[in-house]
Formats: structure tokens, C-alpha cells, sequence
């Protein structure tokens, strides 16, 4: 009992020396909490999946206890009896796996991020190696739907991290955290760019000389002119070609064009 409650108290002081370390907190940004319509939908769909194969296999039941006994009742309507009983599990986990994303969040410190996502991520901004964002609108018959935005955290060690604007606010989150971010980027970038070695932006990397994309590269006289148009760099050949690239693939598009902009030779 004692061990339990000195590792309890161990996770408790980790915790809070994470949260020390990242400073004090400039925002927090929630996942959307579960509402009553999105509440009441998940219950009727649940009510429907339970009802329908309860009310059949009742019939199926009261059918063959009728016509054939008990024993031949009971094995028209079993099977469907175990469909609602599953139909049943499935609402309730449904239920809660919705209201276990209710409870996540992102945090934004003076020095760093915390993720509550699937699990619980603190990362300090030098861990951080960039993100990635974009923002997309379908339509449907002329009808434009609303703006949806997305981003990606690339930390230095692991899995990259999704955002979608399930989470409040995201669209300020992203300029919070480029603001913090690309800061302590460009120095580094900025030293090896001048050095004449490669600096990496997802697939595309760029020298002085030379742009790289996919491992394929090119002289930047080859290069008519780079810029953003519907969700995608679009690069412009000087044999009128284009090349296009999704800006959700490439990591701190703002610092890759104000390299390009200012700092290659063609």
C-alpha cells in the first residue's frame, strides 16, 4: 500500500516539474464537448440498433414458440437477441470512447506544448521540429461548406501528432505555436542555409543553388516561380509545367518561402 502511494505521489511531483518546465500557460484549447444533439443522435441511433434486431427476433420467437415449442422458439430468436445485446455494447462504448474525447486538449506555455491526445505528451519548443497546416473547403452543387483546418506537430523523437478542428479555436492554436516556434527554428536553419548545406521542409529541401524535391534536384534557374494556391505550393517550371505539393505534407511553409524569396540564386 505504502509502495502504491509513493509511486502515485512520484507520477504527482513528474507532473508537476513537467508543467514547471513549460512555464505558465498562455492557452488551452479543448476538444468539443459531447452537446445534447450530438448526444440524443447517438442515443436514437443506439435505441434504433437495439430495437430493430430485439423486435425481429421477438417475432421469431413468438412465431416458433406457436408453431414448433420452446425449444425451436428459443433458436429462431437467440441469434438476434445476441445482435441487440452486442448493438447495446457497442452504443455504450460509443458513448464513452465520445465523451474520452471530450477530455482532450492542447496547451500552449511560454516554453512549450502539452498534447493530451490519445495519451499525455509535454514537449519543451526545442523538441519540437516543426508543423505543418492546412485548411481546406468542399462544396457540393455551388453550395461552399465551411473552412476546415488541420495541422501536424513533427516532434524531434517520434510519431508526428494530428490536429483537426475538433479542437476549439485550432485555426489561433496554429498561429500561438508557429509564433513560438518558428522563432527558435530560423537561427538554425537560417546558419545552415548559409553554409550551403541542405535545409529540410518534409519532401522538398532547398540550398542556395539547388531545390530538392523527392530526391529529385533541380538548378533554381529551372524555376519560374513558387507560390500557394488552394491548399497546395505550386511550382512553376520554366517549361510551363507545374509540380504541386500538398501544404499539409510540408512543415513550416512560412520559413521554406521566405527562404526561397530571399535567400537562393538562380
Amino acid at each position: 500500500m505504502v509502495r502504491a502511494m509513493d509511486t502515485t505521489f512520484s507520477g504527482l511531483q513528474m507532473r508537476a516539474k513537467s508543467k514547471k518546465a513549460l512555464g505558465q500557460r498562455i492557452a488551452i484549447y479543448h476538444y468539443k464537448p459531447l452537446g445534447t444533439k450530438e448526444y440524443l443522435f447517438y442515443l436514437c441511433l443506439g435505441l434504433l440498433a437495439i430495437i430493430l434486431p430485439l423486435g425481429y427476433g421477438w417475432i421469431r420467437f413468438q412465431y416458433g414458440y406457436t408453431k414448433y415449442g420452446e425449444i425451436v422458439a428459443h433458436q429462431w430468436g437467440r441469434p438476434w437477441f445476441i445482435l441487440a445485446g452486442f448493438a447495446l455494447i457497442t452504443s455504450l462504448l460509443l458513448i464513452v470512447h465520445r465523451l474520452r474525447l471530450a477530455s482532450r486538449y492542447i496547451a500552449v506555455h511560454d516554453h512549450g506544448l502539452i498534447l493530451a491526445l490519445s495519451s499525455k505528451n509535454a514537449f519543451r519548443w526545442e523538441q519540437l521540429g516543426g508543423i505543418s497546416a492546412s485548411i481546406t473547403q468542399s462544396s457540393l452543387l455551388g453550395q461552399r461548406f465551411r473552412q476546415r483546418h488541420r495541422a501536424i506537430i513533427y516532434p524531434n523523437v517520434g510519431k508526428p501528432l494530428l490536429l483537426n478542428d475538433s479542437y476549439l479555436g485550432l485555426a489561433e492554436c496554429i498561429s500561438r505555436i508557429k509564433a513560438k516556434l518558428y522563432p527558435r527554428l530560423l537561427p538554425g536553419l537560417s546558419a545552415s542555409f548559409q553554409s550551403g548545406q541542405w535545409i529540410y521542409f518534409g519532401p522538398v529541401a532547398i540550398q542556395a543553388q539547388k531545390l530538392r524535391i523527392h530526391k529529385h534536384e533541380f538548378d533554381w534557374s529551372q524555376v519560374n516561380s513558387i507560390h500557394i494556391e488552394s491548399g497546395y505550393m505550386v511550382i512553376e517550371w520554366v517549361n510551363h509545367k507545374q509540380q504541386r505539393i500538398r501544404v499539409s505534407e510540408i512543415p513550416n511553409i512560412e520559413l521554406l518561402l521566405q527562404f526561397i524569396h530571399t535567400g537562393v540564386t538562380a
